[in-house]
């Protein structure tokens, strides 16, 4: 389970990065190019899956209750002082 997580954090890592670089000249392009918009939000996907799954990860390590939504995986995390934070590098 540690190396799904940290394989998951280096996922997420990658997307963050990703997304950052999208960022520079996102208001431009957002609106007048279909294939950029569409990368963007694809890449936004991507993220916050990969949240939601290493937050799930995370409880199913620490024993902790089962969520029965994805955002209920988070708050799970908030009531037991679990939150983690992941840089863009």
């Amino acid at each position: 389970m540690t190396e799904q997580i940290r394989v998951k954090i280096e996922k997420i890592t990658s997307y963050n990065r990703q997304l950052a670089e999208m960022k520079k000249d996102c208001a431009g392009r957002v609106l007048k190019d279909p294939v950029y918009r569409g990368a963007l939000l694809h890449y936004l996907y991507l993220a916050s899956d990969s949240y939601i799954s290493l937050a799930e990860m995370i409880i199913r390590k620490k024993n902790l209750r089962t969520p029965q939504s994805y955002h209920e995986a988070i708050d799970i995390l908030g009531e037991n002082n679990r939150f983690f934070l992941i840089s863009n590098g």
